[in-house]
């Protein structure tokens, strides 16, 4: 493998070596509790100014454009340095930046985190949600078990008392009852490791094929001594808690209900009625709980998103930058290419995009941008794009609110315009006409035509946000500025039929006009839906059946509670 010559990005690199797997993934922020592999086949090449390559080209744009930072700085501090010292540096520099290109920099700093705490950040919240419901979950059972001990406790009251009375101790008395009460454990314990491997096969099933790194979570040694202290832990808390209710008994009260068969004592019964409203009420929270976990899956499936996610399909194109190094040739393929598309059977409409939803890819604007409406100007220093031909609003099934969508004439506009999201109109116009709004670019107006529907481009969980969509052609007038124009894009196909059954032959056409085109797997936007949310469904998944497992031990404590107190 070292030293073999491969072809990159159109340019020839050498193999120096070989990196160990999940490195790549380290050095990326974790968005889902359970990382999908996709960072394991990666490389690296070097980012040398002059070179050819998009990471050259994004370099250059950088070095022109500081207002539009995109690189991540990873470092290690010496043995002596603390992240305070390292921050107040940066600080510094900063400080010293903005000083140098106050209109670049104006409001940007820079800071410095360990890189466990931002590669995690995302997952801060869901992992202590996780851990909430797990010591949760814990405490129910071991409230659940210190219950069925209380009820076995006051039970076998007479008999410790009797035990009492042939001169055993205090401590020879809890020391029965402990023993008891962690004996009673050890079979949680077992069943405990057998659902935690159950759970960690479930959750492999569940993943995409890609989940690799699953493979590497350890059910060993520690995992078991952390399951075994847990069930020590439990049982002593148990025994402590049925010891509890023994302490300052009357031997005298104890012995005499001995004797009798047919009571069960007044205390005795008054401990197990409260033990018996605990449960019920432990129960009914959780049955709440499990409740709204249910709605809120519901809830996920229903979403409004936006846009359609039955009919549509995806195809991602990359065209090689040496043959399409202008904008007009780019224009070409993708015409010709849209023309044999939408003249497939089953095919309503076709459109191209830069960054259609579900596909992970923004474009995000950054330079000196106007919003001119009748209610007052405004500044931006950046936000949402999207590059679009005719045809996408209708392919992506985005619902029209006013105006009207983009037309093929304009593609050769001569005066450029723009469609918004109602986002937009509402972040940006303040109530005024949109049709009567218009966006600056620079030195470009850009006329706004129409308002469309909001799109959340990730998931139902991201609230929409403000996005300006432009015509291509506007587009690569924009990008001419940015050392060329971008040679990737996405072919979004709405169908009549399944758009499955589309998806071979809509790269069969897409590769008859240029096999040199490099494409991506064609997916539907339901199947890109799936794969996003597949993460939360695992989650709701697993705090379901935890919170109906937990529901069932409290079912059958509290059977076992309501047995002793009508026996």
């Amino acid at each position: 493998m070292r030293g073999r010559s491969i072809t990159l990005d159109e340019q020839p690199f050498t193999i120096a070596g070989v990196l160990p797997d999940r490195v790549f993934g380290l050095l990326v922020p974790r968005h889902d509790l359970f990382e999908q592999g996709e960072h394991d086949r990666s490389v690296v090449t070097p980012l040398v100014p002059g070179r050819a390559g998009e990471g050259a080209r994004s370099l250059a744009y950088s070095r022109t454009r500081r207002d539009a930072p995109w690189l991540r700085v990873v470092g290690r501090l010496g043995p002596e340095v603390s992240t305070e010292r390292a921050r107040a540096e940066t600080a510094a520099l900063a400080s010293q930046l903005r000083a140098e290109n106050p209109s670049a920099n104006r409001g940007r700093s820079l800071q410095v985190v360990p890189l466990d705490r931002w590669r995690t950040a995302d997952m801060r919240q869901l992992l202590l949600m996780l851990s909430l419901a797990a010591g949760l979950a814990f405490l129910v059972a071991v409230a659940n078990a210190a219950g069925l001990m209380m009820t076995d406790s006051l039970k076998r009251q007479p008999e410790l008392a009797i035990r009492q009375a042939l001169g055993a101790g205090p401590a020879q008395l809890l020391r029965v009852v402990l023993v008891r009460s962690v004996l009673w454990s050890l079979p949680g314990a077992v069943l405990g490791y057998v659902f935690g491997v159950a759970t960690l096969a479930f959750v492999r099933w569940g993943a995409s094929a890609g989940t690799e790194s699953l493979g590497t979570v350890p059910v060993g040694p520690v995992v078991i001594a952390a399951g075994l202290g847990l069930t020590l832990l439990g049982g002593l808390a148990t025994g402590a808690v049925a010891a509890w209710t023994l302490r300052h008994r009357d031997l005298v009260q104890s012995l005499h209900e001995a004797g009798l068969a047919v009571s069960t004592g007044r205390r005795r019964r008054r401990a197990t009625l409260v033990l018996v409203a605990a449960q019920v009420a432990v129960a009914t929270g959780l049955a709440i709980g499990s409740a709204l976990l249910v709605r809120s899956m519901w809830n996920v499936a229903q979403a409004d998103r936006g846009f359609d996610l039955d009919r549509g399909l995806v195809v991602q194109v990359r065209l090689p930058r040496s043959h399409y190094p202008r904008a007009a040739e780019q224009a070409t393929y993708y015409q010709q290419a849209l023309a044999r598309v939408r003249a497939l059977p089953g095919v309503l409409s076709a459109g191209v995009s830069a960054s259609p939803p579900l596909t992970n890819t923004t474009v995000m604007l950054s330079g000196s941008l106007k919003v001119e409406s009748p209610s007052g100007d405004s500044t931006l220093n950046r936000m949402l794009g999207q590059f679009v031909t005719a045809g996408y609003f209708e392919a992506a099934g985005l619902r029209l609110i006013k105006g009207r969508f983009f037309s093929e004439q304009d593609e050769q506009s001569a005066a450029p315009n723009i469609v918004v999201d109602e986002a937009f109109c509402r972040a940006h116009l303040k109530g005024a006409d949109p049709l009567a709004s218009a966006l600056h670019f620079g030195r470009d107006r850009l006329a706004i035509v129409g308002v469309v529907g909001d799109v959340r481009q990730d998931t139902e969980r991201q609230s929409a946000r403000a996005v300006q969509y432009q015509n291509r052609g506007v587009a690569y007038m924009l990008f001419r500025r940015f050392n060329g124009s971008p040679t990737w894009s996405f072919m979004v196909v709405r169908a009549s039929v399944n758009p499955a059954t589309l998806g071979e032959a809509t790269v069969r056409e897409l590769m008859a006009v240029d096999h040199l085109a490099c494409l991506d797997d064609p997916r539907t936007f339901a199947q890109l839906f799936a794969a996003r949310i597949a993460e939360r469904q695992r989650i709701l998944g697993l705090l379901g059946s935890l919170a109906a497992i937990v529901l069932v031990l409290t079912a059958l404590s509290m059977a076992a509670a309501l047995a002793q107190f009508v026996a």
